[in-house]
């Protein structure tokens, strides 16, 4: 409660240093330009570390219903579990970025045919839940079969918006593995949030010892796959 407060006063000092600007005296307008400046710079600095602490709080409930004998699937071979979340060796733990609902299904399905999922963005994964089932349900590691992945290293990654719909490609590439997974979301603003939070975050990936970034050659050519199959495999979806 009482940082709620804060915040919400915080809001209320730019606005108020905005106006004083405009009828201050020219000795001090340049000052008080400069508090308004540094104001409203800490305020969207609390305001983003509000929404961390609330994402947070958020992933640390759903963390508690994991079923911890659920396994994810990096690749057909690789598997990885509950305890692989946490970094062990590492100073910090994987840092959580972004949460939220969306329809995932394989590249042959249809739309109908998918399945709710819960996708959960770290600074170096991203994370495919599916939602539990009932009341004291848990949530599990998606099970997309035996040769699809559940947990997509961000390095590995190939993101792009699907035309005329509200899907995005995720296409994962290390040779010999490859997996192509179809994510529909509820908005276009869900798309476009997601879709940058992705990129951002392949951006800056770390590296805790999961799979390799791809090769110039293998981005070229699953690029060109990507490009030249968007139109069909978004026929056969939809």
């Amino acid at each position: 409660m009482c940082l709620l407060i804060i915040a919400q006063r915080l809001t209320k000092y730019p606005v108020l240093l905005e106006q004083l600007a405009k009828v201050e005296s020219k000795d001090y307008r340049e000052e008080t330009q400069r508090a308004h400046k540094a104001v409203k710079s800490f305020a969207m600095h609390v305001d983003t570390e509000l929404a961390k602490l609330e994402l947070n709080k958020r992933w640390d409930k759903i963390r508690k219903q994991i079923d911890r004998s659920s396994i994810g699937r990096l690749n057909k071979d690789d598997r990885f579990t509950y305890d692989d979340l946490i970094v062990k060796g590492a100073e910090d733990r994987r840092e959580i970025l972004c949460i939220g609902g969306a329809i995932c299904h394989n590249s042959e399905q249809k739309a109908e045919d998918g399945r709710e999922v819960v996708l959960v963005l770290f600074d170096d994964i991203l994370v495919l839940l599916s939602s539990p089932n009932g009341r004291g349900g848990k949530y599990t590691f998606c099970d997309r079969g035996p040769d699809r992945c559940s947990v997509i290293p961000l390095r590995s990654l190939i993101i792009r918006r699907m035309p005329r719909n509200r899907s995005l490609f995720l296409v994962v590439a290390v040779d010999p593995f490859f997996d192509l997974i179809v994510v529909t979301f509820n908005s276009n603003n869900d798309l476009v949030q997601w879709k940058g939070a992705i990129e951002e975050a392949k951006e800056n990936a770390p590296n805790y010892g999961m799979l390799p970034a791809l090769h110039f050659d293998v981005i070229l050519t699953i690029r060109s796959f990507v490009v030249e199959g968007t139109d069909a495999f978004s026929n056969s979806i939809y």
